[in-house]
Parts: C-alpha cells; structure tokens; sequence
C-alpha cells in the first residue's frame, strides 16, 4: 500500500495503491464509456473499464484510470449488503439450498519416474518429479493434462496417460465443481472475509476450481494459487466425471484384441485375446488400458490394449447377421502355450476382415497353390496349416462335399440332427438356405448355450465385398447342415 506506479496516465486504485494504466472512460450504465475515446452505454450503472473504479468490499479497484459500480451501490463482501442491480444481497452466515456436493479427486501415478511441469503440455519447464504408486490431488482435470498438487506440496501439470483417477467415496462418479468470475476484477483474499488480505485480482469470465464452496465465500484455487472469493461474483458450475476403483473386470468387444508390451500402436504385441472374453483392468494410461489376461491354457499375461475394445459390459451374442471389429492392427499373437485348436481359431480370428482381390484372388489360395477359385474351405485348411496341423489330420482337399466326404468315411461327420454338440476347430458345412445341401463351410469357433460362433471365408462382408467374418446361427437353424471333427492332436 502507499505505492505509485503509472503506466499511462490514469489512476487505478487496488486497495491502497495507485496504479496508472490507461487513460480513457468506460461507463456502463447510462453513463459514458470510453475505451479508446468512444462511448458506450450498458445498464442503469456506472462501469469503467480501461480506467475506473470497482468497489468490492472495502477495496476499491481501478483498472484504467475511471469509475466502475456494478450494480447501482457499494459491494460489501463478507456479511453486508451486496447490490448487483437494484437487489440487495445479505451475506454473511445464511445457509444456501444447494445440492451438489464437491468431491476430492485423486491420482496415483503409473510411471516410474512423472514430470510435473508448469503448464498442460511437454513444452512447459518441469519443475518437480514424483514416482510410481504416489498419491496427487487433481485440482482439475482436463482432457489430456491435469492440473494437480503433490504430497510435498507443488502444484503443476501432469499428463493423464500416467495418472489412475479415483476418489474416496466409493461412488463411481464425482462431481468437480467450478465458478465463472462475474465481477471486472474479483480479490482473491487469504481467508474468508473483507478483513482478510489480497492475494490479488482475478478478471471477469476466469474459471476457478471451488475447492471448497461455502454459503457467502467459497475457497477456490487459480493458477497456483488458493484463497478465498466472495460468492456473489462467482457463477458455479458442475462437471461429473467417471471415477474408477481398480482393478475390475472387463469384456473384449473385437474379434480378436492385440495384448502389447506398451500403451502404443507400435510397441510389441504379446498374445491376442478373443471376443467377449473376461479380463481384468488395473489401470489405465490415457486411451489404453493395462490388463491382466489368463489363457484357457492356465498363462496370464499383463500388458496393454485399446480401451476403444474394452467394456464393462459383456457383448450380446448377437445372431445371425452380427460381425465384429477386427484386432487392432495385424495378425494374431499365439500364445505359445495354446492348444493347437486354441491356435487355429486364434489365427482364424485375426483374419476377421480381411477382403479377396478381384476374380477370388486371396493370399490363402496363393499359399496353396489354389488361386482364383471359391476359398471357403481353402481359408479353413490354411488356418490349420498356419498352427500345424498336418494333412493327415485335414486333408488338402477343397471341394465341400468331397471335405464332408473324406469326414465320414472316417467317422468323423455328424448331422446337426445327431446330437453332436460342436467343438472349436471343428468344421461347420451350411447351406444357403434352410434345409438345402452343402454349399458353404466355416470354421467352428465356439458354442455359447444355444448359440454356434462361426468364422468363415469367402463370405459377403456388410461392404457388398467377399472376405471373412464372424457369425452366428441357432444350433436349430436348418441352415447347418453338419459338422466334420478333425482328429486334432491334443
């Protein structure tokens, strides 16, 4: 206080100093407004910006060199009248009706060593470090970095790929509360009353996090800074955000889903997990998740996926018509401990999407010399080639009936009328139509209750093109005809 400090011409008064920035009128009212030298009319009051006089309590605030009233009297915050308007405000003590409850949002960091830097992105200084497992406090939560507060006290930036949010309360979502500064200039005080000290001005149209809110002040933080603000100059408003306890349980929603090493789309692919199968999330870092997946063979793997494919809600079973996305990117990752049925659904899976070159030209017909003809029972027998299995065990032929044939003479053919409950790697022989003759042959891929999951080439993709697809039928559908069970080895 007692300071003189100009900078342009004009008086500008915060508490008991004068600062000089400006040198036009601004009324805002009826009254005259100069920001520039030009006059403009707002209200019933008088307001200047650009040099005028804002009374907040016992402060008095010129930004510019002018008068600014907001409303048509003296604001006294901390328990007097407030006049906005023509209205008076009591604050003071008065309890408020308000619902919403501000919750406390936390992060734990995954990442062996985290920088805290000044600002939301990696071009800003790093002004601290924290490691792997410590605890923050978001002070706002933004869509790629989050403001937060360490244990030792600093407040800073960190990116959300490496912060696991979550809060206290158990609920599975939070509500964060913010306010919008009213007021031109609002004094954040160190504590809640007109008697307490500045901390500094704030303008109009700011957004401050309410740490928190209070029936007459409210403790907000601003850019580093925590203080108190009157309400009478603060809009508040709410944003919920999901908040996750880990680990829980999860389903895959794509055919076939790449388990990596890292959270990215190139980091290595270590095995590839099948739809609707369950695994468990125990964090995430930014849009991929970190999982654990157990095998049917008994191995558990931990590692990345895309969230995109992930959903607390196991997927319908879908009919007839369904198909599904593919892996995200590339072929199948086979566990090495898989069975060899494991194996050749696993590969078969990852074809899922995969469309024929004109005139039935496709990269299995080319590996066993039978381009340019139909390849539904060519993709199944490369599947098998692809995990092992010899031609003793699924012959290199290629016609349907002849398939259907060889399965038979060896016992190994069953009508959909027999009973026979189909097994994965079996194969499935359709027809077109319901109780027609063999036509088509898919690969078995599993039976979920009545439902058969079939994985098929040469078929029509939702495109209008020929490639191959996921279904599935009823088991009573009179489209299957019936299947043939290789002797797989194991």
């Amino acid at each position: 206080g007692g300071n003189t400090t100009t900078e342009g011409g004009d008086n500008t008064t915060e508490g008991d100093d004068t600062t000089t920035e400006g040198g036009d009128n601004t009324t805002e009212g009826d009254d005259t407004t100069t920001e520039g030298g030009d006059n403009t009319t707002e209200g019933d009051d008088t307001t200047t910006e650009g040099g005028d006089n804002t009374t907040e309590g016992d402060d008095t605030t010129t930004e510019g060199g002018d008068n600014t009233t907001e409303g048509d009297d003296t604001t006294t915050e901390g328990g007097d009248n407030t006049t906005e308007g023509d209205d008076t405000t009591t604050e003071g003590g008065d309890a408020e009706d308000d619902s919403q409850q501000t919750v406390t949002l936390y992060a734990k960091v995954d990442a062996d060593a985290l920088n805290v830097r000044k600002g939301p992105g990696t071009s800003y200084t790093s002004i601290d470090q924290i490691y792997d497992g410590a605890t923050v406090t978001v002070l706002d939560r933004g869509s790629s970095w989050s403001k937060i507060l360490t244990e030792d006290g600093v407040i800073g930036y960190c990116s959300n790929d490496y912060l696991d949010f979550y809060s206290e309360t158990g609920n599975t979502t939070t509500t964060i509360t913010y306010a919008t500064i009213t007021a031109s200039a609002l004094c954040l005080r160190k504590g809640p009353g007109t008697g307490y000290g500045s901390m500094g001005y704030i303008r109009r149209g700011t957004r401050v996090l309410v740490e928190e809110k209070g029936s007459s002040w409210s403790k907000v933080t601003y850019d580093g800074k925590t203080g108190y603000m009157s309400n009478a100059y603060l809009s508040f408003s709410y944003e919920t955000v999901e908040v996750v306890t880990y680990p829980y349980d999860a389903y895959v929603t794509a055919s076939l889903l790449n388990l990596r090493t890292e959270p990215t789309q190139s980091s290595t692919a270590v095995v590839s997990i099948p739809y609707r199968t369950q695994v468990e999330v125990i964090a995430a870092a930014g849009s991929w998740l970190k999982i654990n997946y157990t095998t049917e063979a008994g191995q558990t793997h931990t590692g990345y996926v895309d969230s995109a494919y992930i959903s607390k809600q196991q997927p319908a079973e879908g009919n007839n018509d369904s198909t599904s996305g593919g892996t995200d990117s590339g072929d199948a990752i086979i566990d090495p401990n898989a069975s060899t049925v494991q194996k050749i659904v696993q590969i078969a899976l990852s074809q899922v999407g995969y469309t024929e070159g004109r005139n039935n030209d496709t990269k299995y017909g080319d590996a066993l010399g039978k381009s340019n003809q139909p390849w539904c029972l060519i993709f199944v027998v490369w599947c098998a080639r692809q995990a092992g299995v010899d031609t003793g065990v699924l012959p290199a032929i290629y016609s349907c009936n002849a398939m259907k044939n060889w399965m038979a003479a060896r016992d190994r053919y069953y009508t959909r009328g027999s009973g026979y409950v189909p097994k994965p790697g079996d194969l499935v022989f359709l027809s077109w139509s319901s109780g027609g003759g063999i036509e088509h042959v898919g690969l078995v891929w599993k039976v979920e209750g009545n439902t058969l999951y079939t994985i098929e080439g040469n078929t029509s993709l939702d495109n209008g093109n020929e490639g191959v697809k996921w279904r599935t039928f009823d088991l009573s559908s009179g489209r299957i005809v019936g299947y043939g069970s290789p002797a797989y080895n194991d």
